[in-house]
């Protein structure tokens, strides 16, 4: 869609960004995969499930902000180590502002994860 509104300059700067972007998803999405089922088993127990909950996020924070603050600080010689600062330096700004929601995703999945067992369990007739 991006290709659609500006030139294959601009799509590679966000295309070089949101690779490396994508590479840092894998942490939370392998977490909250193998933490799912440990909040199901405590489904019917609320307090446990809170305390796996809070003990989750605390995870996901504790990873999370030296990643985005990582990648805000090093955005730059991220770029130029993997792609070449001459071509791509606009990239930087991208990764930079992907670093600073990066956290927020981060607890998104880790959440999402959390909401999943009411919709599973809900009756569709």
């Amino acid at each position: 869609m991006l290709s659609l509104m500006t030139s294959d300059t601009v799509v590679g700067w966000y295309g070089a960004a949101i690779r490396l972007f994508d590479i840092l998803m894998f942490i939370p999405s392998i977490f909250s995969i193998s933490v799912f089922p440990v909040l199901a088993r405590h489904w019917e127990d609320k307090d446990a499930l809170s305390r796996m909950t809070k003990k989750s996020i605390d995870f996901i924070l504790l990873t999370g902000i030296p990643i985005g603050v990582g990648t805000i600080a090093f955005a730059s010689p991220i770029i130029n180590l993997i792609f070449g600062f001459k071509g791509y330096a606009h990239s930087v700004a991208v990764m930079r502002v992907f670093g600073a929601g990066l956290l927020l995703v981060y607890i998104d999945m880790m959440l999402a994860r959390r909401c999943l067992r009411p919709i599973s369990s809900a009756n569709f007739r």
